[in-house]
């Protein structure tokens, strides 16, 4: 069996396991399952944002100003990375991130409520 078939079978609501580069439909159906596309990562392949920003050596206002270069050229982001790194290394570059995108009018939802709002 697929993975949405299972995934369907057992209530999920939606699965993000895709990694797109550039302007791609963010939500999509797959079996009557919704996918999450992931669009801003770190390169190359698709490895997590912060994590990559890391092994890059970048300071913190280049990580910043990478992540709203990204999200000023897309009309939806939906960002990947583990919760350990971001919580433990970057949790106040990702507060600065969350301030620069309130200031420019940016809305921040969970992954869940996109998937509502993109459903109809």
């Amino acid at each position: 069996k697929g993975l949405e078939t299972i995934l369907k079978k057992w209530n999920f609501a939606y699965f993000s396991d895709v990694h797109a580069l550039g302007e791609q439909e963010v939500i999509k159906r797959k079996q009557g399952i919704a996918s999450a596309t992931v669009n801003l990562c770190g390169e190359p392949g698709g490895i997590a944002f912060w994590e990559n920003s890391i092994a890059l050596d970048l300071t913190d206002e280049d990580i910043v100003q990478r992540f709203m270069e990204f999200v000023d050229s897309h009309k939806k982001v939906v960002v990947f990375d583990h919760p350990y790194v971001v919580a433990l290394r970057k949790r106040e570059n990702l507060e600065q991130i969350i301030i620069r995108l309130k200031r420019g009018g940016h809305y921040i939802v969970p992954l869940y409520r996109l998937v509502e709002m993109e459903s109809g």
